[in-house]
């Protein structure tokens, strides 16, 4: 028994004379900002964001991720993950970690390892990334007239009414807090006149479209007045547009004693009294929000035009009322 009493004996002490093995991890972030996840996986939760030089401390290393653990919003201690791809490691279990350079194991009421606060929004801090966009949208098309006419210029804007129509195109985008865009879109411009006017024998009613379809080229300087890298970008935008106008028609019905005896509907073709060419100034702004891999844009834009898109043909002579276009978009893009 005495034997067995000393051999028990001269294990403890062996025992206690060899230093305890070290039960973490201690690691160094290696980029400019490193993101803590709430799984082991590239698309888990963003729970943090650490910056270059952030010690943390790992318990254990499970595949391409290390486990550590973090205080939340609350206070509470939960578990988190880092990429080893964002990470150096100081010291690992059974090393002794370098002096000063990383913490020691320590009681739960010593300081736990800092992690660098989330990004709040900052203005023009974080540059937009470039990238190629499908948009869609809807829009009212209006034109205004000079006339030295103050009875005909009267006549335009009592029966004048906004035209509806729809936007689709691509467009291009450079990345930067300034960038730029380059868009080709398809756009329904126009006028539409629509009412009723009394005349000699009864009265008149009728509803007239003048369709300006246009394939347009703004070309914009966009400014991102708030952008963050995992949430919002909102932006402002500014620029011209040159647009070549496809088969202007007009489509109209009409009723009534200058109808004839029986109402009149039609398409007539215009392309004879209207220029090709349309050009104007573009302004406008919006917001792009994070959407899984792409990016959900929403934006409103106002075309103000500056060409006289009246033609004369050869052998008559120019009305003098200098039509132009304008239109105010609604649109919806999907960068990516």
């Amino acid at each position: 028994m005495k034997r067995i009493a000393l051999v028990v004996l001269c294990l403890a002490v062996l025992a206690a004379a060899v230093p305890a093995a070290q039960t973490t991890i201690v690691l160094k972030v290696k980029v400019q900002t490193a993101n803590i996840r709430a799984e082991a996986d590239a698309s888990g939760a963003v729970l943090k964001q650490v910056a270059l030089g952030t010690l943390l401390e790992a318990r254990q290393k499970i595949g391409d991720w290390y486990e550590i653990s973090m205080t939340n919003e609350t206070g509470a201690r939960i578990t988190a993950y880092v990429s080893v791809t964002v990470v150096d490691v100081l010291s690992a279990a059974g090393q002794t970690p370098p002096p000063v350079a990383a913490p020691t194991a320590a009681p739960v009421s010593a300081p736990q390892p800092s992690y660098a606060p989330a990004p709040q929004p900052s203005y023009g801090s974080a540059p937009s990334t470039g990238g190629i966009k499908l948009i869609v949208g809807f829009g009212l098309a209006n034109m205004s007239f000079t006339d030295s006419s103050t009875t005909n210029a009267s006549q335009y804007d009592q029966y004048k009414k906004a035209r509806g129509g729809f936007a689709v195109g691509l467009g291009f985008e450079t990345g930067g807090t300034i960038g730029f865009e380059l868009d080709l879109l398809y756009l329904q411009k126009g006028v539409r006149y629509q009412g009723s006017m009394a005349v000699t024998g009864g009265t008149d009613v009728f509803d007239f479209t003048a369709k300006l379809d246009e394939v347009s080229v703004p070309i914009l300087l966009k400014f991102h007045i708030l952008n963050m890298a995992t949430g919002p970008d909102v932006y402002l935008a500014g620029g011209g547009e040159i647009a070549y106008v496809m088969s202007p028609k007009i489509v109209y019905t009409a009723s009534g004693p200058d109808a004839g005896p029986s109402p009149q509907s039609g398409t007539q073709d215009e392309k004879d009294y209207v220029q090709s060419i349309d050009y104007g100034l573009v302004l406008g702004g919006g917001i792009s929000l994070p959407l899984g891999g792409v990016k959900l844009c929403i934006e409103g834009r106002y075309h103000l035009g500056f060409a006289n898109m009246e033609k004369v043909p050869a052998g008559d002579t120019e009305s003098g009322t200098k039509p132009k276009t304008n239109a105010l978009l609604i649109l919806a893009g999907f960068k990516f």
